[in-house]
């Protein structure tokens, strides 16, 4: 019981917590817009959750500062792997890009947020780990807030129950058009907003935490079809030009 409300604790203060981190970097860093980050509808980011997680007991370790930095850094770098690798094989939805920068692997790592993982590791360890650590020895010896902490779970469970049908989907969309593509995730919601705008479906505050509720699922068809449309053509319009280089190559060559 004691270990269930400990994780469960740490989960929802990690998934909050980096909800608002990447909320304000989007918006003053990396797209220079409020957007609503991640997989999930609501103000939560599960791979915080499970990096806060994992953070929290391998900061407990006996180790030197610098190796235990280390492995925190790998710790959290490797789920930021994993998670990325598993949305791309199951469902193709690209949760994140780092396709443009350098030495990244697929898109999902690269050794630039590696090391903003690691100054965050680094905070957490040196700031955050002895005061999570009292609050969690608070909670233990008060049971009762556990059942804060239970609604927030089932409210967190309601939203990734519907999160994963979305993604389902979006698997069976592509699944029907046979055509191999990734969705990028964030673009995805962007598109589907303008699309609801064009429909006259007014956009609501809750829209920014909700963006695929309502009559908007219907958007989520008509964008990715609209995406395959167009590479479809592209696809046609390359393969077009490099029939025409090879027949002007072969004119080439019979004029000489």
């Amino acid at each position: 019981m004691m270990f269930i409300l400990t994780v469960s604790f740490l989960f929802l203060t990690g998934s909050l917590a980096g909800w608002v981190i990447e909320v304000f970097f989007r918006r003053t860093v990396s797209q220079k817009r409020w957007m609503n980050p991640g997989f999930l509808n609501g103000p939560y980011l599960p791979l915080y959750g499970f990096s806060t997680v994992a953070l929290y007991y391998l900061s407990s370790l006996t180790l030197p500062l610098i190796v235990k930095l280390v492995v925190l850094l790998c710790a959290a770098t490797a789920l930021e792997l994993i998670t990325g690798l598993l949305f791309l094989q199951v469902f193709n939805i690209r949760l994140w890009d780092y396709s443009d920068q350098l030495l990244n692997f697929r898109g999902v790592i690269c050794p630039v947020f590696s090391l903003f993982w690691g100054m965050l590791s680094a905070v957490f360890y040196l700031l955050l780990y002895p005061v999570l650590h009292q609050r969690l020895v608070y909670i233990l010896s008060h049971l009762e807030l556990s059942f804060f902490i239970g609604v927030l779970f089932g409210v967190l469970m309601v939203d990734v129950i519907h999160s994963f049908d979305v993604a389902s989907q979006i698997r069976r969309i592509l699944k029907e058009r046979e055509f191999r593509v990734q969705v990028n995730y964030e673009r995805l919601k962007l598109e589907v907003s303008r699309w609801a705008g064009e429909r006259s479906l007014r956009p609501r505050r809750s829209r920014y935490l909700f963006p695929f509720s309502g009559r908007r699922r219907a958007g989520i068809r008509d964008t990715i079809e609209a995406e395959i449309l167009r590479m479809k053509q592209g696809e046609r319009s390359r393969k077009g030009l490099l029939k025409i280089r090879r027949i002007l190559n072969k004119v080439d060559e019979h004029d000489r």
